[in-house]
């Protein structure tokens, strides 16, 4: 398979791209930052960048790009990304002007704040079991279910990663532990002795242009941090329509966009953490909204008939995960 090499101007960041790939989908494999609001069908004029070099390596001038960019455009070397194709094996360097960014766009963190009762659906439950003996074998997570059910009068259900934690929590609390619990019904973590460290969640808003995330105190209910980041889907489109006909292209771009906004929000907690010096372990809950689209995409289940008549969706409630 002939390549051809892409330089992305100014990080220095290069790809092999293969002959018939677009710049724009070239600069998406390397994380490059280029802006689209049309999902890369040369409509917006969004994604303009310069070739420096190498433009005998590239598909002449679309009919797409002849409407949206002028003669002196033209004379100077500018291209829209998504539709520059490359054609030769002769290296390619790319600058990616300043407009031309997604970064460039302002987000909008702060608004009014109301005050609200404090219920949060996580909270800590301290129990004292007694120890096993010849005589009483029960197993440890039984012992611990009859202990807090004797405490708080809850029956709960084990979270399997909390099950894998019991056998040494016990121990190492000489049989003294706190619970970690959700929704009065599961448990979610457990931690050997009396422990007293604040509790955390997060609230992510996936919004079609960006993503804001709060870190908050469940114990305080006061913001810890907040972060926000363009929405990385947005090369593949601005709007929903567009990202659902992306999706529509093939059956493996929905797993490409569930990855992308996955891997955004993930990075938003890390940067969250880091601000309010605390360890991600000590997140136990977090809520996602976002549009109908957004809340399918971010699930991996397709919104692709949310876009056809009658335009149902996969699904109108929350889902607990």
């Amino acid at each position: 398979m002939q390549r051809s090499s892409v330089t992305f101007q100014p990080e220095g960041k290069r790809v092999d791209a293969t002959i018939g790939q677009t710049l724009f989908d070239a600069a998406g494999k390397l994380g490059v930052d280029i802006q689209s609001l049309c999902g890369g069908r040369g409509v917006c004029g969004k994604c303009r960048v310069i070739v420096r070099s190498g433009m005998n390596s590239l598909s002449h001038t679309s009919d797409a790009e002849k409407r949206l960019l002028s003669e002196s455009d033209v004379r100077t070397n500018f291209r829209l990304a998504c539709q520059a194709v490359v054609k030769g094996r002769e290296a390619i360097i790319v600058e990616v002007p300043q407009q031309s960014r997604v970064g460039q766009q302002r987000l909008l963190l702060k608004g009014l704040e109301r005050p609200v009762q404090l219920m949060p659906s996580v909270r800590r439950l301290s129990a004292g079991l007694k120890k096993p003996s010849l005589l009483d074998v029960e197993s440890d997570a039984s012992r611990l279910l009859r202990a807090l059910i004797e405490k708080s009068g809850l029956e709960l259900r084990i979270d399997y990663e909390a099950l894998k934690k019991i056998p040494h929590a016990l121990r190492e609390g000489d049989w003294d532990v706190t619970a970690i619990t959700w929704m009065d019904r599961e448990l979610i973590s457990i931690w050997p002795g009396k422990r007293s460290r604040n509790l955390y969640g997060m609230a992510v808003d996936v919004g079609t242009t960006k993503i804001a995330a709060y870190l908050l105190n469940l114990d305080t209910g006061e913001i810890s941090a907040t972060v926000s980041m363009m929405n990385p889907q947005i090369p593949y489109g601005e709007d929903v329509i567009s990202r659902i006909s992306y999706i529509m292209k093939e059956e493996k771009n929905l797993g490409k966009m569930n990855r992308i906004v996955i891997s955004g929000v993930n990075e938003l907690i890390d940067e969250a953490c880091k601000k309010a010096g605390i360890d991600p372990k000590d997140i136990y809950d977090m809520i996602v909204v976002g549009n109908t689209a957004m809340h399918h995409i971010f699930l991996g289940v397709s919104p692709k008939y949310v876009s056809l008549s009658p335009y149902p969706a996969a699904v109108q409630s929350s889902v607990d995960a």
